[in-house]
Formats: C-alpha cells, sequence, structure tokens
C-alpha cells in the first residue's frame, strides 16, 4: 500500500488549468449540477456523519470485507479536525473526515446518505475530491492526503488519484511489503508483470519494476518511453530487474 500526496502550493483554479480535458469537464459538470461543501465542527454533524452517512455506506459497499474504524477513534480524528459536507439543494448528501497537521489535510473517512448513493454516479464522488483541494487551499495547508492505494499503477484507484497530480508516499502506519522468490520468469507471466506496473520502494523513493525475461527482452526505446511515462506520473523511474545469472559450473577433477 502507498499513500498519494497532492501538492495545493498553488490556487485551486490553477490546479484545474493543468489537469485533462476529461477531468476537468466533470468538475464542470459537479459545479453546474450545484454541489457545495460545507465545513463543520459540531458535536451533533459528527454523530450524523458517523451513523448516517460513514457507518451504512461502508457496510453496505464491502459487506464482510468492510473495515470500520470505530466511533471512538473516528470522534478523536474529528477532534483534529473537521467534516466536509457535500450539499445539493440544500440536502447534505455525503460528507469526509478530515483531520489536519501542520502542512497536510488529510482525508481519512467519506460516507454517503443511504437515500442518495444512487448519486455517486452523478458526481458526488469527484465532488469530494475537488472540495478536499478547495478546502486546503482555503486553510492555508501545503498538501493534500488523498489517502491508500495498492502498489500497483494498473490499480484503478492509483490512477483516479494521479490524474489530480498525486505522488506516492509510504504508508508509514502500515507499509506492507511483498517479496517475491523466482527461479525463472516465463515471457507471458513476465509481460503480465510488467503489465500491472508494481511498485518498489527504494531510498524513500517509489519505481516502477519492469521484468525482463530470457526471450522477452525489452529494447532501449522500450525502456525509454516507458520510463517517461512512469515519471510523469510521479514515480523516480524504472527499475528494470533482469533474468538471474545462472552460476558457473564447477568442474571436479579426480586426482
Amino acid at each position: 500500500m502507498v499513500r498519494q500526496v497532492l501538492d495545493v502550493t498553488q490556487p485551486p483554479d490553477a490546479l484545474y488549468a493543468g489537469l485533462k480535458k476529461e477531468l476537468r469537464r466533470h468538475i464542470r459538470r459537479v459545479q453546474t449540477q450545484g454541489f457545495i461543501y460545507e465545513p463543520s465542527q459540531r458535536p451533533e454533524d459528527f454523530d450524523l456523519f458517523y451513523h448516517h452517512m460513514y457507518l451504512p455506506f461502508i457496510q453496505k459497499r464491502y459487506g464482510e470485507l468492510a473495515t470500520i474504524t470505530s466511533y471512538r477513534l473516528a470522534r478523536r480524528y474529528f477532534d483534529q479536525g473537521e467534516l466536509i459536507f457535500v450539499r445539493q439543494d440544500g440536502q447534505r448528501i455525503g460528507g469526509t473526515l478530515v483531520r489536519y497537521t501542520r502542512e497536510t489535510y488529510i482525508a481519512l473517512l467519506s460516507g454517503v446518505c443511504e437515500e442518495h448513493v444512487h448519486q455517486m454516479r452523478q458526481g458526488i464522488s469527484l465532488a469530494m475530491y475537488w472540495f478536499d483541494i478547495c478546502r486546503a487551499w482555503e486553510l492555508g495547508l501545503r498538501q493534500v492526503d488523498l489517502g491508500r492505494s495498492r502498489s500497483r499503477t494498473s490499480d484503478g484507484v492509483f490512477a483516479f488519484k494521479r490524474q489530480w497530480g498525486a505522488h506516492p508516499v509510504p504508508v508509514e502506519e502500515l507499509h506492507v511489503k511483498r517479496w517475491f522468490l523466482a527461479d525463472q520468469i516465463s515471457p507471458n507471466l513476465g509481460r503480465y508483470l510488467n503489465s500491472q506496473g508494481f511498485l518498489a520502494e527504494r531510498e524513500g523513493k517509489f519505481w516502477q519494476v519492469v521484468f525482463r525475461t530470457d526471450q522477452g527482452c525489452l529494447s532501449e526505446a522500450d525502456c525509454h518511453r516507458l520510463e517517461q511515462r512512469v515519471r510523469a506520473s510521479g514515480l523516480a523511474g524504472l527499475m528494470v530487474l533482469d533474468p538471474p545469472v545462472a552460476p558457473p559450473a564447477v568442474r571436479r577433477t579426480d586426482s
């Protein structure tokens, strides 16, 4: 797992201008549909968020696989930050629990009222991301922590956050590391692993791993094109792993 963090040292309008055309179109749609945000630090609003937005939304979305943040812990986060409600036509339809550090705005928990879940396709999720950025700028913070993603570039959540210009950072409190041991990698397996875009961490930076196989070597031109693409994604570059070299055979001579 990695976190993806977005720099907000420029105003939202400047960030908007640098986004891809499709994402700008979605943000305009959020604005034309009348979505607005409302910060709140009222304790009674926390109960509304936790019991009527966050809890039922997570339980219904993930079922038995849901990992629920306890009321007590969520309330502690609330005391260090605030709630950002999304409103439309005067109604609160969803919200995000955020907390702050000295420079960073951290989006922790989100939820949508059960009667408004059908509006997810209308842009509630995207509105939450955009309003997090706007609110962080309003508070004078320098970064927005957009939360965790799986550590591979093919992951949909990773790709979505990358569209905003977010770059990966280690998850300090729970940084899962996987070790792969292989004697030989077939060309088909190598192509599959490369298509997933697994990330490797080295000295605090993230690199996309590329596996070379005996029968599926990448050309220098291929590596150059791929490296340009991964650097544009906020990664440090490519980490190319060559096939293991067999140790030389030892000849035994009997005296």
